[in-house]
């Protein structure tokens, strides 16, 4: 997913916005979407706040700071909020309510590749058409060739950290959070990947693992 949502309600006082309980409804939202670990990607943040008569607080940056340093402290997303590079805070006055709420997207900012080379295309154009290996070829091909797809906007020692938890993942037979790790960093490259050869890709990766190819 490149996006999130967490919701907010039932919001009556500022002991609702206190950091500690925020922190838990946000650490189960980004669970149950499927977050499993930090990412050095850059953010951008949409706060929608829907205020009633009781207010948990008068000031946006009151209602935003403990949501964000909530999101900062479940290690579900971003490392640091300096990884958000737009923000924006709506707020809308509702009088007949009893209870404030806040919606809050999350959006990774898109571009951490510019497009999936012409040889990567080729490979899973030739898995596609039953070639031999198939896309376990494809998935040898990337793990093999991971140091050298680094993301716009990562660094190459943030490249490398990324890796090294791939390696991790493989280290404990995690297949499914693999799987996950290269949607979550190489989603352009996975969208020629189809769902149901999963296990081909995959035993791709690991043959590519146990060679010591990675990295």
């Amino acid at each position: 997913m490149d996006s999130y949502e967490i919701v907010l309600s039932d919001l009556r006082s500022a002991e609702h916005l206190v950091p500690a309980t925020v922190a838990v409804s946000v650490s189960q939202q980004l669970q149950a979407q499927g977050r499993k670990w930090s990412s050095l990607y850059r953010y951008a943040v949409t706060m929608e706040i829907s205020e009633a008569r009781a207010r948990p607080a008068k000031d946006l940056d009151n209602y935003a700071k403990p949501i964000i340093d909530a999101v900062t402290q479940s290690h579900l997303l971003w490392k640091d909020d300096n990884q958000i590079d737009e923000l924006i805070i709506r707020r809308t006055r509702d009088g007949n309510c009893a209870e404030s709420s806040v919606r809050v997207v999350l959006r990774r900012i898109e571009g951490q590749h510019g497009g999936v080379p012409t040889h990567f295309r080729a490979r899973c154009a030739e898995a596609s058409h039953g070639v031999a290996n198939g896309y376990s070829g494809v998935g040898y091909y990337l793990a093999a060739t991971l140091v050298s797809e680094v993301p716009y906007d990562l660094e190459d020692d943030e490249w490398l950290e990324e890796i090294s938890r791939l390696t991790s993942m493989l280290d404990g037979g995690e297949d499914n959070n693999v799987w996950i790790w290269f949607q979550e960093h190489l989603p352009k490259f996975m969208k020629l990947v189809p769902n149901d050869r999963k296990e081909q890709f995959l035993s791709g990766v690991w043959k590519a693992y146990e060679k010591e190819r990675i990295g």
